[in-house]
């Protein structure tokens, strides 16, 4: 292998062989044009890529790491660390920052199940209306099939 690994086997399988090769070099994910050996590339994904994802710690978007200090100075007390409560598709009017939505989350269980009740409710009904309108829908088209044949 032009790697310098040990591998040995036919000529002709050293491209499959270099897909999977530890030694051979491949390019970060993040785009940051640094090459590195696939058995490190995982190392300076997570570690040392200044295009690596993270989250502010704040407001809880996505950054490169070479962007999150910065943001996170200007986003620690302005409204886009208000954060909604992760159930407010069911009806809950939360928001707080990070530690306040975490908090009020832990708290309210109670509330979010009564929330949670209310709204599976609502799918009931509707699923239930569904199954009406279907059902009249078929006999409607069952009397028309017989008035027009």
């Amino acid at each position: 292998c032009p790697t310098g690994c040990l591998w040995t086997g036919p000529w002709n399988n050293l491209d499959k062989h270099l897909e999977d090769c530890d030694n051979a070099v491949v390019k970060c994910k993040y785009q940051c044009n640094r090459k590195e050996m696939r058995k490190d590339i995982e190392r300076h994904e997570t570690n040392e890529c200044p295009n690596r994802p993270t989250r502010c710690a704040h407001c809880e978007q996505r950054f490169k790491f070479s962007e999150i200090e910065s943001h996170e100075s200007k986003c620690k007390n302005n409204e886009m660390a208000m954060r909604p409560c992760r159930l407010k598709y069911l009806g809950c009017k939360f928001r707080g920052k990070l530690d306040e939505r975490k908090e009020h989350e832990a708290s309210q269980a109670a509330y979010h199940l009564e929330l949670a009740e209310i709204h599976i409710e609502k799918l009931s009904k509707t699923a239930k209306e569904g199954d009406e309108v279907k059902f009249e829908l078929g006999a409607y088209y069952n009397v028309s099939c017989l008035l027009y044949t």
